[in-house]
């Protein structure tokens, strides 16, 4: 009896369904710590705004004659809500800063102490 050998020609469907189920995990995990990357490039960017007008504001306070004053600065969704206090020697700034990220809102203060000009 001769032996007859079979030979294997393409993939069975359950290789195929496998390879694809394994594909599409790989993707799923892919796209979402795309996202999470994304959601902190973005908080990183607001951060970062929130310094610069921290530190605008205490160089445009630095420079102005020492007097009492107020406001709110705000720029690509971060708010900052400053005051300026003198005794006539120095000026206290005090600024708080809030903006949205991804885990909730943040809120920080900050205070500057400067001689009066």
């Amino acid at each position: 009896m001769p032996v007859v050998s079979r030979l294997r020609q393409g993939f069975t469907l359950v290789e195929v369904l496998v390879a694809v189920f394994i594909t599409v995990v790989a993707l799923g995990a892919l796209v979402s710590e795309a996202m999470v990357t994304l959601r902190r490039l973005q908080d990183s960017a607001r951060e970062s705004l929130a310094a610069r007008l921290v530190r605008g504001r205490a160089e445009r306070i630095r420079a102005a004659p020492c007097a009492a004053s107020g406001g709110i600065d705000s720029s690509g969704g971060v708010d900052a809500t400053w005051s300026a206090t003198t005794d006539g020697q120095t000026v206290r700034l005090t600024q708080i800063v809030h903006y949205p990220t991804a885990f909730g809102d943040h809120i920080e203060t900050y205070q500057t102490l400067g001689a009066c000009r």
